[in-house]
C-alpha cells in the first residue's frame, strides 16, 4: 500500500485530476490500514519497548488534572457601561 501511494504521488505530481483522485484514494487506503494495525497493537496491552519495536511511537495521554492560568490581556480597555434607559427607541 505504501508503494501504491508513493507511485500515485509521483503520478499526481505530473498528471491531471484523475491522477490526483487516484492519489487521494491510495492515501485513504493506506491510512485505514495503518489505523487498523495501530488499533490491533493498542489492543495487545504491550509494554512501551514492545510497542516501539512495532514501528509506532508511544503517545501517553495524561489523566491528571491540569490547572490553566487565565490569560492577562494588556492594552485593552473596557468600555463604559451604556445607559440603555437614556437611548430613545429606534
Amino acid at each position: 500500500m505504501q508503494t501504491a501511494y508513493q507511485n500515485a504521488m509521483n503520478a499526481a505530481a505530473v498528471g491531471g485530476p484523475k491522477d490526483t483522485a487516484v492519489q487521494t484514494e491510495a492515501r485513504t487506503d493506506l491510512l485505514v490500514a495503518l489505523r487498523v494495525i495501530a488499533a490491533y497493537i493498542q489492543s495487545l496491552n504491550l509494554t512501551v519497548s514492545q510497542v516501539l519495536t512495532s514501528g509506532f511511537e508511544v503517545v501517553v495521554w495524561s489523566s491528571s488534572k491540569i490547572t490553566l492560568i487565565a490569560p492577562v490581556l494588556s492594552g485593552w480597555t473596557t468600555p463604559a457601561p451604556r445607559n440603555w434607559a437614556s437611548v430613545s427607541s429606534w
